[in-house]
């Protein structure tokens, strides 16, 4: 991934790799393989999209800067920037912030171990778990 443009490769990553585009500074990506769907996360939001050639508005699913994004389990965890850490399940969303335990809503990076989610903030690190 570099500034707005990013690559998916298939299996074969010589013969089968395709470039996108957004109008947005790009800052994360996950792939939810149960759904086919990409997460792409920029300075703008969070974008969701089946393999077209661009990204556009219409495609935004959150409307926040978006730090960091991993795909666990079925579930999508979403690192922002102002809003805490978001917990995509289909089409409902849970939102983990200061009100409800996290450090900081300020999130930098998320880690998935052993269903322990690892959030680090500008305040430190934030250990959870999350029972969806």
């Amino acid at each position: 991934m570099i500034g707005n443009l990013f690559l998916v490769s298939a299996n074969d990553p010589v013969h089968n790799v395709s470039l996108y585009k957004s109008d947005d500074r790009l800052t994360s990506i996950a792939y939810d393989k149960k759904i086919n769907q990409i997460y792409v996360g920029g300075l703008r939001g969070l974008y969701s999209f089946q393999f077209q050639q661009k990204i556009t508005e219409k495609d935004k699913i959150l409307n926040c800067r978006i730090e960091d994004i991993k795909s666990e389990n079925g579930l999508i965890y979403i690192a922002t920037r102002t809003e805490g850490l978001i917990i995509k399940n289909g089409d409902v969303y849970d939102t983990i912030n200061e009100r409800k335990g996290l450090i900081s809503n300020i999130c930098k990076s998320i880690t998935i171990k052993d269903n322990i989610i690892w959030v680090s903030t500008n305040n430190g690190i934030s250990k959870i778990s999350y029972n969806s």
